[in-house]
């Protein structure tokens, strides 16, 4: 990745987490490797655009099948990385419906900012 688009997305998580009130200092390697996933996320979603997600090949005998991508497997892994990155930062699907700490609202943002809504 490159360092200054590293740099932004480290500091927007920040901006998200502090205004959810769930930042803490400790979690800096865990924002870290989240905004790596999110960036390599990003990346690959954009080489997915063009192309379906999956692809017609034929197989031994012949017969047509389909399969899928290898970016939108890599797609797949990126969003199971981010939601256990997520979890590990203390948000997870329960803190989206009932949070008292603002975890789900900064959960949302994240994904909503991910997703480009």
């Amino acid at each position: 990745m490159i360092k200054d688009g590293r740099d932004s997305t480290v500091q927007k998580l920040k901006k998200i987490l502090k205004k959810g009130g769930v930042y803490d200092e400790v979690d800096e390697v865990t924002i870290q490797l989240l905004a790596d996933q999110i960036d390599l996320y990003r990346v690959t979603r954009g080489t997915l655009e063009g192309d379906n997600m999956s692809f017609e090949t034929l197989t031994d005998k012949g017969a047509k099948t389909f399969k899928l991508h290898p970016a939108a497997k890599l797609l797949l892994e990126l969003s199971d990385r981010i939601r256990f990155l997520l979890i590990e930062l203390g948000m997870t699907s329960k803190s989206r419906k009932s949070d008292s700490n603002g975890a789900g609202d900064a959960r949302k943002d994240i994904m909503n900012w991910i997703e480009g809504k």
